[in-house]
Formats: C-alpha cells, structure tokens, sequence
C-alpha cells in the first residue's frame, strides 16, 4: 500500500553482507524522491548471538524509521555453534537448525508486526566446501521460514555461481 507520507521506507537489516546490500539499494536509487534506505545492520553480528537480539533492533525503531518494506541477509557471521540450553550444538545439526529457524521467525513476525513487506534474501555460494555447506543448511532454513511465515524469499546463489555450480567472483555470464 502506499504509505501515508508519500514516501517508502525500505530498511535493511543484517550483517556484514546487508551493509553492501543497503550501499547498492541507496545507489540504484538514489534519484527516488519517495524511497528511503535505512540501514540497520551490524558487520559481525548475526543471528547466533544472543548479546543483541534483531527483535530488540526492529522494535527500538523510531516512528521516522518504521519501514514499510523490510529486506534482511544474514549467515555470514552465523556459521557458529550455538548454546542451547547448556549445550553446544554445531552448524547443521537438527538443534541449531531448529533454533535458527525459530529466531528467523522471531526477526520476520517482528517487522510483519511493524506492517513491513518482509524480503529475505539468501545467502550466495561461498567458495570453500565447508563454508558452502553451512551456508546451504542457513539457505534452506531460510526459505523454509520465510514461506511459513508468508514472507517472499530472494536467491543469490546462482547470481555467483558459474556453469558448473561452482563459486566464481562474475556469475554464470558477465551480463
């Protein structure tokens, strides 16, 4: 819907790859009187830390803030274990993938809460295996969360990937 004050408030949250996200949105566009870009991300936090929780972000947001589009990326300071409960519980396992995903729930309904159009966009393909992996397993909590809760997933992954699936700095095709 288009917002009382005639302009859209587009926020983008997440970690260190949200800050290039906000720096491309505010460059393509820039010459839209009626959108503005606010960035609440934080390089090196995630959803795995409990120090700052994302609800807490979204909801601290003031009346000039609140958004009425919402676009989060997050996973590159993620691929950590987690405490749960006293335990640790590493990447992957069914535990970590059931916290995450409960957390991605908690960030989603808070800004859905705020009237924003939430868009998740996923991770891309990363260069080590290991790495890929981690960020395959946060992919799909990914959009299993963001269909669930009736929000609109974004891939990246083939957008870094050559032909043959593999990580490559151009993408499939130069253009």
């Amino acid at each position: 819907p288009f917002p009382d004050n005639e302009k859209y408030r587009v926020v983008v949250l997440g970690d260190s790859l949200a800050d290039g996200v906000w720096a491309g949105l505010v460059q393509a566009l820039a010459d839209d009187p009626a959108v503005e870009v606010i960035k609440k991300s934080e390089a090196g936090n995630g959803l795995t830390r409990t120090d700052t929780t994302w609800d807490s972000i979204v909801t601290s947001l003031t009346a000039a803030e609140t958004p009425q589009i919402a676009v989060a990326i997050f996973g590159v300071a993620d691929r950590k274990t987690m405490r749960i409960e006293g335990s640790k519980v590493e990447v992957g396992s069914d535990a970590w993938v059931q916290e995450y995903g409960r957390r991605v729930d908690a960030l989603i309904k808070s800004l859905k809460r705020r009237g924003a159009a939430v868009y998740w966009l996923g991770l891309p393909i990363m260069r080590g295996t290991n790495t890929r992996h981690d960020t395959e397993v946060m992919n799909n909590v990914f959009r299993e969360r963001a269909l669930l809760n009736g929000t609109k997933f974004i891939s990246t992954w083939e957008g870094f990937a050559d032909g043959a699936g593999n990580y490559n700095d151009y993408g499939p095709d130069l253009t």
